[in-house]
């Protein structure tokens, strides 16, 4: 018989096309694997975020991904739907701390609902703030970056960090950033309070690309008359520094530019800014929406390059970017920009893939330009054969982030917890 195991979360896939918080589904599944039965607790959007036409599926109370229970309680205002509670913050920080304590009270009860039927079963927390809040205890909590962010934004902050010291065993980080950070906060190490601290960051599924979108993309390619592909992954928000790009790939010549078609993955409050002003440069842009998982794979196994042209936000910056992970477990070239977890996770590359792994200045299109245009020349010059063995290694590499390989950290991660 199987272990019940109680997840509470602030950010859960409401369909099978649905990106929010889908590591924490998938690892759930590997929680599964080795014999736990995993419930979710997490808010409920109202209303349900709209998805594209590509993308939309019938809800189901259950999580479609893998059949768990989920225990859904109801959120207002916003704050949980869209483009995320982060993004939303930054936005609406008024709206958004008079939210909180609604959002909070329902994600509680809830979570004492569900817990009065499990005294003792393990808890695992997503997201520092608010998840511990709403549990009496986690084992286990998983720091992603909002949560470290929203800790450092408040005049309490660091109160706040050593009060959920008292609520939890172990926390691991995504990146060895954010550990750092959330230390500062506490002026001390975690472990002064008795908890243990770990680095491991959420995995990437293993890719199965959809042939028929590949083709499709394929068909794009040749119609725009372009032979490399560059793509971006993710939601359309200020923190990805989309804008950035823009201005990156207006400094490049034209003949260049004229050998690459942009395809964009993802949906948000930046869509309309991106179409426009790249119309207005002249860019060639395809603007994909919000795509579903064998979609998504099939884009990061057609694209040449992938950019991650991420920029701070206050105190908010990447953690530890699952669409990079995906990007090179699919073999894409990089650019990125070094904030946050990025700088970690491509410092990770042996030096024999550095120049396909290029970092550039956070939120400097003059630093990001340069790099594209020398990952662009030397994609061209390269035959098809030696273009595919640089990708094979790309793969190689990027398998180190596959929930295959990250499968026994995790686990002694949980176990860990456990025997606190």
């Amino acid at each position: 018989m199987k272990t019940r195991l109680l997840c509470a979360t602030t950010s859960y896939p409401s369909s099978p096309s649905d990106p929010s918080g889908r590591f924490v589904a998938e690892l759930n599944a590997l929680y599964a694997e080795a014999g736990f039965a995993p419930e979710v607790i997490c808010p409920r959007p109202h209303p349900r975020p709209q998805f594209s036409q590509l993308s939309q599926l019938p809800q189901d109370p259950r999580c479609p991904l893998y059949g768990f229970p989920v225990h859904e309680a109801r959120a207002w205002g916003g704050l949980f739907g869209g483009s995320g509670a982060p993004d939303y913050l930054q936005a609406h920080p008024v709206r958004a701390f008079s939210l909180a304590p609604l959002n909070l009270l329902n994600l509680t009860l809830q979570a004492r609902r569900v817990s009065a039927s499990a005294p003792h079963v393990p808890r695992v927390a997503h997201w520092l703030v608010p998840s511990l809040f709403t549990l009496d205890h986690a084992h286990l909590a998983h720091a992603h970056g909002g949560d470290v962010a929203l800790l450092e934004r408040l005049p309490q902050g660091g109160r706040l960090a050593r009060a959920l010291m008292r609520r939890v065993s172990v926390i691991n980080f995504v990146s060895d950033d954010l550990h750092r950070r959330f230390e500062a906060l506490l002026n001390a190490p975690t472990t002064r309070f008795g908890v243990a601290a770990r680095v491991t960051p959420m995995g990437v599924s293993e890719a199965e690309p959809c042939e028929r979108f590949r083709a499709t993309l394929r068909a794009l390619k040749a119609r725009e008359g372009t032979p490399l592909m560059m793509c971006t992954v993710g939601r359309l928000t200020p923190i990805k520094g989309l804008d950035v790009l823009l201005e990156a790939l207006s400094l490049m010549s034209e003949g260049l530019r004229s050998q690459l078609l942009w395809c964009v993955a993802g949906d948000g409050p930046e869509r309309d800014r991106v179409a426009r002003e790249a119309r207005q440069r002249g860019l060639k842009v395809s603007l994909l929406g919000q795509l579903p998982p064998s979609e998504r794979d099939a884009l990061l196994s057609e694209a040449d390059v992938f950019a991650l042209p991420s920029r701070q936000l206050g105190r908010r910056v990447e953690g530890s970017p699952v669409a990079l992970m995906e990007a090179l477990a699919s073999g894409c070239a990089v650019v990125a920009s070094e904030t946050g977890g990025v700088s970690g996770l491509l410092t990770q590359a042996p030096s024999a893939l550095n120049p396909l792994i290029r970092g550039a200045q956070q939120g400097d299109a003059r630093s990001f330009a340069p790099q594209l245009t020398s990952l662009i020349h030397l994609l061209s010059s390269l035959t098809r054969e030696e273009r595919e063995a640089r990708r094979e290694a790309l793969r190689v590499f990027g398998g180190r982030w596959r929930w295959s390989a990250l499968r026994a950290p995790h686990l002694e991660a949980l176990d860990a917890a456990l025997d606190q």
